[in-house]
């Protein structure tokens, strides 16, 4: 599912954010849980990385196709090894990006035809509860904030905000997205960093 929504972002935009991932520590409850058919099985993926360590993953995919304003997909990552392993995750919270600090992400911003309805759909689909700020549809997920946002107020299909220890805020555009990056006094702790 991911690939095709890769493709479809590649043929309509040539580029930029297919679909995002909720990441769900305990995906097989969660899965059960959920309304009975929006949300397909659970299922295991792995990779092998180049030095010959195994990479796991658990994920689940909604019933309708996966876009960037469409009901997100579920992943639980195996927290062992070299990527996330919980040395890996504390180093990747205090890793210094090129702009010269440790970032988190803090807000997703997703154009949308009609955010009040599809805010219903991933309410529905993964009861997460929206709220109505003017013409935006406002949810907090965990540290994050996702935000709708009609398409007509946004000139990218997304805008990924990142706090940073920078000097002042900046913005950049690059892969069909725009990047926001927010001043804020950092560390985070890995657990939050990616949470």
């Amino acid at each position: 599912p991911v690939g095709a929504a890769a493709v479809a972002v590649l043929d309509a935009n040539g580029g930029g954010l297919a679909t995002y991932a909720l990441r769900d520590d305990e995906i097989e409850r969660t899965v059960g849980s959920l309304p009975e058919g929006s949300f397909g099985p659970v299922i295991h993926g792995s990779r092998t990385r180049a030095d010959g360590e195994r990479v796991e993953w658990w994920a689940a995919f909604p019933d309708a196709p996966l876009a960037p304003d469409a009901v997100p997909f579920l992943i639980q990552h195996a927290y062992v090894g070299a990527e996330w392993g919980h040395a890996a995750l504390a180093e990747r919270a205090t890793f210094r990006h090129p702009l010269g600090s440790p970032v988190i992400l803090t807000r997703l911003d997703l154009a949308t035809g009609d955010p009040p309805s599809v805010a219903a759909t991933i309410h529905e689909r993964l009861e997460i509860d929206f709220w109505a700020v003017a013409d935006l549809a406002v949810a907090d997920i965990g540290l994050h904030v996702l935000r709708l946002v009609p398409r007509r107020e946004m000139a990218v299909p997304a805008v990924v905000t990142l706090a940073a220890e920078v000097d002042s805020a900046r913005t950049v555009e690059l892969l069909g997205l725009r990047f926001n990056i927010e001043r804020a006094e950092l560390p985070v702790s890995a657990a939050s960093v990616d949470g």
